[in-house]
């Protein structure tokens, strides 16, 4: 475990901001018509190393992990139930001017059918003196 780790938080304990980027995200992915309408509406919401350091969203990202969450959110609980939530303090994602330092949430959702797999991993950040969660990681649904 790294330094400044702590594991196990139950759902009740996330943050606010945390929360709702979390329902965001999952939102976007499952009412997203087109891959294209996908990035639009995720490229705000993205931070760290899934965006270049002018802000725009790296082509890397949607060509292979956010298609890849988009293609599985159905198999996903809706609104997302958060199974487990690692929280690292004074994490940084990302490069240049892009570049977040803050507290990570790596937070766990439960699929539809637990018995058809395990929960899985959504990195959210919430970056010293910014209002808001950004999503720094994708690509595990």
């Amino acid at each position: 475990m790294q330094q400044g780790a702590q594991q196990g938080h139950q759902q009740g304990s996330l943050p606010p901001e945390v929360s709702s980027a979390l329902q965001q995200y999952v939102q976007v992915l499952a009412t997203s018509r087109s891959l294209d309408e996908l990035t639009t509406r995720f490229g705000p919401m993205a931070g760290g190393t899934l965006v270049f350091e002018d802000g725009r969203l790296r082509e890397t990202v949607t060509q292979m992990p956010l298609k890849k969450d988009w293609n599985n959110v159905r198999f996903y609980r809706q609104p997302p139930e958060v199974t487990r939530v690692d929280v690292t303090a004074q994490r940084t994602h990302g490069h240049g001017p892009s570049a977040l330092t803050g507290t990570e949430f790596k937070v766990w959702i439960g699929k539809v059918d637990p018995s058809q797999g395990m929960p899985a991993p959504i990195t959210l950040l919430v970056a010293e003196g910014q209002r808001g969660a950004r999503v720094v990681g994708v690509g595990s649904l």
